[in-house]
C-alpha cells in the first residue's frame, strides 16, 4: 500500500484529503505544520509527499528544499498544493521544484491522476 504523507494548513481539508486518500487504498500520514511534516517524513518513510504552499510555519517550497538538501533524495515526488497563482520566478531554484502542483479546488478524481503520474512502480 502506498504511503502518502499530507501537510495541509487548514485542518478540516487536510482530514477530508485524509479521506479521500484513505478510500483511493492510501495509507496516509498527516501533518499541520513543516515541522511535523519533516518529523513525519523521518518516520514514516512515504512514496509521496502531499503538501499545501501555505503552512503555519512557512510555505511548502520551504519543506521541498529542506528535504531536497538533507536527504539528496531528488526521487521522493513532492505535489504542492495551493488556492494562490503561482508563477515561476528566477529566485527558484530547479532542484526544488515540485513534480507537480494541484490548484485548489480539485476534485477527488484529479488528485488521484496525479498521484498516479508520480508514485513509483512499488510502494516503499
Amino acid at each position: 500500500m502506498y504511503k502518502i504523507l499530507t501537510l495541509e494548513n487548514d485542518k478540516f481539508l487536510l482530514e477530508v484529503l485524509s479521506e479521500w486518500l484513505m478510500e483511493m487504498g492510501f495509507y496516509t500520514v498527516k501533518a499541520h505544520t513543516i515541522q511535523e511534516g519533516y518529523e513525519r517524513l523521518k518516520e514514516e518513510d512515504p512514496d509521496l509527499i502531499l503538501c499545501s504552499y501555505t503552512l503555519p510555519d512557512g510555505n511548502g517550497l520551504e519543506l521541498l528544499k529542506k528535504i531536497r538538501s538533507d536527504f539528496k533524495d531528488e526521487k521522493m515526488p513532492f505535489i504542492l498544493t495551493t488556492g494562490y497563482e503561482l508563477k515561476t520566478t528566477d529566485k527558484w531554484q530547479t532542484n526544488y521544484l515540485p513534480n507537480a502542483i494541484l490548484y485548489k479546488p480539485f476534485w477527488p478524481e484529479m488528485l488521484l491522476e496525479t498521484l498516479h503520474c508520480y508514485l513509483p512502480d512499488k510502494p516503499r
